[in-house]
């Protein structure tokens, strides 16, 4: 009898040192858990990011529909980057939309607001920023350079000429 008082005495010991180790690790993970989906949830993004990562946040965020035109996307990245405001940019079809967190819309404007004050500081400036903006032809997408090179005249060199005394000549 005392033996089975014993072995019934150390079970029950056992189980409640295994049910309070237990509830003591759920306790710590569910507490990790919830400090990682805070961090996830409230994370600070500075410049261009991942377009799902941004949107899975949960603050505030703001939209601005970019005009479709030959400017390059990269040169407002830039200037968004310089500010240090996290964004990014979404296309669907024509159009490309620019969002960022509500917080940053001062910085955001500012940083768009510089981009067009350096646009129409004065003509030698403006002639000189469309060149850096305007997309080259080694930065556009197939159906892009296409439509380019449809538009525009391409340089093509020399041509040689050929004439009856002096053979293949380059042309001058």
């Amino acid at each position: 009898m005392d033996q089975e008082k014993t072995s019934h005495s150390l079970t029950l010991k056992g189980k409640i040192t295994l049910e309070m180790t237990l509830q003591a690790l759920y306790t710590l993970a569910k507490a990790y858990h919830d400090h990682q989906q805070y961090k996830r949830d409230h994370q600070v993004f500075e410049g261009e990011t991942r377009f799902n990562d941004f949107m899975a946040t949960s603050s505030q965020k703001d939209m601005e529909q970019l005009l479709s035109s030959e400017v390059h996307l990269e040169k407002l990245k830039h200037y968004l980057e310089e500010v240090k405001v996290g964004f990014t940019y979404h296309q669907k079809g024509e159009t490309t939309y620019l969002f960022f967190e509500s917080k940053n819309r001062l910085l955001a404007e500012k940083a768009i607001q510089k981009m067009l004050s350096d646009m129409t500081k004065s003509p030698e400036k403006l002639q000189h920023f469309s060149k850096k903006v305007l997309k080259k032809p080694h930065e556009m997408t197939p159906e892009e350079k296409i439509a380019y090179y449809k538009t525009h005249d391409v340089y093509q060199g020399l041509r040689p000429t050929v004439t009856k005394t002096f053979g293949k000549e380059k042309e001058r």
